[in-house]
């Protein structure tokens, strides 16, 4: 849960320091250097590793590649000051299929603290409070493409 902790952190930091907003891609806190190492992205007991060639591909290419292999999925569009209850709004979650114990996954909330939940339980809690399913915003992480400038270069977070 500690690789949870460091990506909510680096979110949180990263809303504080900006406009008040969570961060839309997961990959935002590493490129604003909120964190230093793409690692962090993978669960520890996922077997997950970054490939031996990561340093070598472009920024884009290496963003790409954790978007599709985080072992966390980021729920966006958390404006901090509008939190009515940051203790109980989940920020992301753990994939359950890189989960220690994969009847439950490590919860990130919006005030910085992780709990391992049931998964049933997590389901249920993201869904109320996203309408989405895990399976939904694990396909926007993986497919997410960030937003071009007018010369067609991706535009800064």
């Amino acid at each position: 849960m500690s690789n949870a902790r460091q990506l909510l952190i680096a979110m949180i930091a990263y809303s504080v320091d900006g406009d008040d907003t969570f961060p839309e891609d997961i990959v935002t806190p590493l490129e604003m250097g909120y964190l230093d190492n793409p690692s962090t992205y993978l669960s520890k007991v996922s077997g997950k590793r970054l490939p031996p060639m990561f340093n070598t591909l472009s920024k884009a290419e290496q963003a790409q590649w954790l978007r599709q292999n985080a072992s966390y999925i980021l729920i966006p569009t958390h404006k901090w000051s509008e939190l009515k209850n940051p203790s109980e709004t989940i920020c992301l979650f753990e994939l359950p299929q890189d989960a220690s114990n994969q009847e439950r996954l490590a919860i990130g909330f919006a005030d910085g603290h992780v709990q391992a939940m049931p998964v049933w339980e997590a389901e249920g809690l993201i869904l109320d409070q996203t309408g989405k399913t895990l399976e939904e915003l694990i396909e926007r992480q993986q497919n997410y493409r960030p937003p071009v400038n007018q010369q067609g270069a991706p535009a800064a977070p």
